[in-house]
């Protein structure tokens, strides 16, 4: 090799080293973020940590200020939904909407027989104790509605803008029906019903299956961010709705083993939350209509001109 190509390959590696290290910073800053206040489970500080990975990422990448202030106002719909999500408990109580307790209970036990769901898989499944394979399973799979949903909106917006405009209005789309939902409906969940008196003995064991696998702080930080959400933001289930969109956005791209997998995500979700006490199925159905809705709204807007000149632009 000759001197100037050593220099130039030199400067490549160290530009390399550089970009590694920036990104390897902002990952240990946000670790430690996480172990000592807990995982983000509030949409806009999960958003905002999201975004600030994409702004790394894009400086790592030499990308300029005109860049990083598209991506701060391309994701601004986003932090106005979850700022949202936040105040839906507040106007719940303004507009004077009563909480509901025993009505998605009424609707659980008129599609299934017996007992609710969660109720009956608790006491054919139970006791939970974190040491047996699938609460594993149980624990992973609630984590990835913190992760999933935002981890493919950063890829999109870093790979393909069209794509992402096209994702975002979807994902956007669904999260504002939901937080009407939350607002018109706020929905005391299984767990807290059980906790309250309103039905037998459930075991709020969403977290739980860290232990298997010697992750007791995990299950601690998620339940310590567990306590700051609005705990009656339950219907729809936008735990159940996003890897159902996830699901119906990637179909048409998907070849037979993705598709396998999109279908096995959306159920082993609706498993997670009804067997965990977060959610009745009605909650998760509910989520499921949500982006029946959304995608067949998306259907026809797409063939506006105008907005297919937004996708392109």
């Amino acid at each position: 090799m000759t001197w100037p190509a050593r220099v130039t390959a030199g400067r490549a590696a160290a530009g390399d080293s550089w970009r590694v290290a920036l990104v390897g910073a902002y990952v240990g800053v946000a670790g430690y973020r996480f172990a000592t206040d807990g995982i983000p489970l509030e949409r806009e500080q999960v958003l905002a940590w999201v975004l600030g990975l994409v702004i790394v990422v894009s400086i790592a990448q030499g990308h300029g200020p005109i860049t990083l202030a598209r991506a701060v106002r391309d994701w601004l719909i986003l932090a106005v939904l979850f700022l949202a999500y936040d105040y839906s408990r507040g106007a719940a109580d303004w507009f004077g909407m009563p909480l509901q307790v025993e009505l998605p209970i009424v609707i659980d036990r008129a599609m299934f027989p017996g007992d609710i769901p969660t109720v009956e898989l608790q006491e054919r499944l139970g006791p939970f104790e974190g040491r047996r394979w699938w609460e594993a399973v149980v624990a992973v799979t609630y984590l990835t509605h913190f992760v999933v949903p935002y981890l493919i909106t950063a890829v999109l917006w870093v790979r393909d803008r069209a794509d992402w405009r096209a994702w975002l209005a979807r994902f956007a789309t669904t999260t504002a029906i939901g937080l009407a939902g939350y607002i018109l409906v706020p929905t005391m969940p299984p767990w807290l019903a059980s906790r309250e008196g309103h039905l037998g003995p459930i075991d709020r064991m969403s977290t739980r299956g860290w232990r298997i696998i010697d992750l007791d702080i995990a299950e601690r930080l998620l339940d310590k961010g567990q306590a700051s959400v609005n705990l009656v933001a339950a219907f729809p289930s936008l735990h159940a709705a996003f890897p159902a969109l996830v699901a119906a956005y990637f179909w048409a791209r998907s070849g037979p083993l993705g598709r396998i997998l999109l279908v096995a995500y959306p159920l082993l979700m609706a498993f997670t939350l009804v067997i965990s006490g977060e959610h009745y199925m009605v909650d998760v159905l509910a989520g499921w209509a949500v982006v029946a809705v959304t995608m067949a709204l998306w259907r026809r807007l797409d063939r506006r001109p105008a907005v297919q000149r937004w996708l392109a632009s």
